[in-house]
Order: structure tokens, then C-alpha cells, then sequence
């Protein structure tokens, strides 16, 4: 632990220092868990509520690269459950599209979303030219 302090500074350092006081002489599995909770990230983030806060609000695919980044990080989801948040964070036009194809996985319904999107895409730009 010695070789702990020399490597700490500041705030870290001076929390060590009265933390090793107050301890004795502590485990690595210790000060590896007292570190983590003075100076690491908060023990629980809501994953699943940015998940389902997650929309469409611009480029598809912006909307699919956060949704993906986001999923990863919540656990216990189920096939269904994912496709249906995916879903309810497209846009609405391109929502009931994808309903009535009733896809069964993730990757179903993303191939889904880009080609219903480039045809929305062409469709109003056809519409603009004529």
C-alpha cells in the first residue's frame, strides 16, 4: 500500500491518507473497493430510462448508433423488449411501417428502418423535384 501513496495526489492522496489511518492496514480488495466509491463512477445509472428516453429526432441513423450504444448497457432485455423499444423511438412515420412487419430481432428491424427510411427519403425528395 505504501507504493499506493507515493502514486496518489491531492484530494486522492489526502483521502487515502486518513482512510489508511482509520483502517489499519488494508487489502487491495479493500482499498480497490473504497477508492471505486470515493473517487468512481455513481454505483447505478439508469440505463434502461435513457433507453426509453431515446428518439428520433433527426437522422436515422444517429438514432440507431445511441440506441445500440445505449442497449449494450442494459442487461436482461429480451429480443421483443429490445425491438419494441427501437421501435417506439422511431420516428412516426416510419413506426407503423415497422409494426405492420412485425420483425423478430434487432437486426430485422434496424434492415427494416434504413430501407423504409431511404424510400421516405426518395419519396419527398421525388415529391420536392416534382
Amino acid at each position: 500500500m505504501q507504493l499506493v501513496a507515493f502514486h496518489l495526489h491531492g484530494n486522492a492522496l489526502t483521502w487515502f491518507i486518513r482512510w489508511e489511518q482509520e483502517i489499519g492496514h488494508p487489502t487491495w480488495p479493500q482499498f480497490s473497493q473504497a477508492i471505486d466509491r470515493r473517487f468512481g463512477p455513481p454505483i447505478h445509472h439508469n440505463h434502461l430510462g435513457d433507453l426509453t428516453s431515446t428518439h428520433q429526432t433527426g437522422e436515422l441513423d444517429d438514432y440507431t448508433n445511441q440506441f445500440l450504444l445505449t442497449v449494450t448497457k442494459v442487461t436482461g432485455l429480451s429480443t421483443a423488449q429490445q425491438v419494441m423499444l427501437y421501435t417506439a423511438g422511431l420516428a412516426s412515420t416510419l413506426q407503423i411501417d415497422i409494426q405492420l412487419q412485425q420483425p423478430l430481432d434487432l437486426e430485422s428491424v434496424i434492415a427494416m428502418a434504413q430501407t423504409l427510411y431511404i424510400m421516405q427519403t426518395k419519396r419527398t425528395f421525388t415529391l420536392l423535384i416534382a
